[in-house]
């Protein structure tokens, strides 16, 4: 079973500040999730967002970010072009 922040992000009350842990096993997809929550707080409701992982450095995490946006970017170009 699959599960992404489409699916969990209706779930999640932002009434209150408060710490989300994320568990799972390696390569299940955590920090993808995070940094999708991370986005869809920060941008879409205009919060402020602190990520931290015990698994990724800090390094690792921004790289995920970059080609994360560099996707969007890429995609969004596609669409105005094709």
């Amino acid at each position: 079973m699959r599960t992404t922040y489409e699916d969990i992000k209706d779930r999640i009350s932002i009434d209150n500040p408060k710490l989300i842990a994320l568990c799972g096993i390696m390569l299940s997809g955590k920090t993808t999730i995070s940094i999708q929550m991370c986005e869809d707080l920060s941008y879409n409701k205009n919060l402020s967002v602190v990520m931290f992982s015990l698994e990724q450095s800090k390094s690792m995490i921004i790289n995920k970010c970059k080609n994360r946006f560099s996707l969007l970017v890429h995609n969004r170009e596609n669409l105005f072009w094709n």
